[in-house]
């Protein structure tokens, strides 16, 4: 997984057109799940281009967005100043593995697919739980195993089909330690917290076109990583495969995509 600042904001106009029709369901979840109140305040790290950052604003919570790529703490930014709750935010670019943030401060923390594609997934966990106050609430997202989500598998089919037959999807450690129900549960446990809740959640969007999908994702981070080590042409040789895989049984018009994620909060001993 391409953990580059350039990478991030580089791509956060098609961050946002590609992966937030697929993540927003998942952060309203997890915002309700969370249960969270007007006027608290709440910590959402990995914001991306703002999705969950929304959903808290719009429930009155004083929201403070941070994301270690620019182009998406600006983005977040932009959202958060023309949301009509008018509640208080702040946007700051930071390491969410090293969080510049007073110990207890915060009601509840989130992190909507961020924390678990960090590179040092434990040192990010621990500082969520460094920066709650006692009896506070944290929560997280985790897609489940690539393999069960049909665009992810059917990439990684093309790209074993086309370039590399051994390929196996870079999936980082703190998504694997997250992808099942039984995972969380064992790592919420280890963590000491109580009051856990942690729910598999399936949802299905809409996306514009299968040409305009493969064309975004053969450029987003993720795959330009894969990419590094093939043939200058087989990249577009890889997306031409994953089209087809994709656009099987339709033209390339609207066409649905279901995915399935983990959904897990808990609560701070008090």
């Amino acid at each position: 997984m391409i953990d580059s600042e350039t990478s991030w904001s580089q791509h956060a106009d098609d961050y946002e057109q590609l992966a937030e029709p697929l993540t927003l369901p998942y952060a309203r979840k997890l915002v309700d799940q969370l249960g969270v109140s007007v006027g608290d305040a709440v910590l959402d790290i990995g914001c991306g281009t703002g999705a969950a950052a929304v959903c808290l604003a719009e429930r009155g919570a004083r929201v403070h967005a941070i994301d270690f790529a620019e182009a998406m703490v600006s983005r977040t930014r932009d959202r958060l100043a023309a949301c009509t709750s008018g509640t208080t935010f702040n946007v700051d670019c930071m390491d969410g593995q090293a969080l510049t943030i007073d110990e207890s401060s915060k009601d509840a923390v989130v992190s909507n697919f961020g924390v678990v594609l960090f590179p040092e997934f434990e040192k990010a966990i621990q500082e969520m739980l460094r920066v709650v106050r006692p009896g506070g609430r944290f929560g997280l997202t985790s897609w489940v195993n690539p393999s069960r989500l049909n665009h992810m598998a059917k990439w990684a089919d093309a790209v074993r089909e086309v370039a590399d037959p051994h390929f196996e999807f870079p999936q980082p450690i703190g998504w694997i330690a997250t992808e099942t129900i039984e995972k969380v549960t064992d790592l919420f446990r280890m963590l000491g917290v109580v009051d856990i809740e942690i729910r598999e959640h399936t949802t299905t969007c809409s996306i514009r076109s299968v040409n305009w999908f493969v064309e975004r994702f053969n450029e987003n981070p993720l795959a330009l990583s894969v990419y590094e080590s093939f043939a200058p042409q087989l990249p577009r040789k890889i997306g031409q495969r994953f089209r087809d895989l994709l656009g099987q049984s339709q033209e390339d018009g609207p066409f649905d995509i279901s995915t399935t994620a983990i959904i897990a909060t808990a609560s701070i001993q008090k």
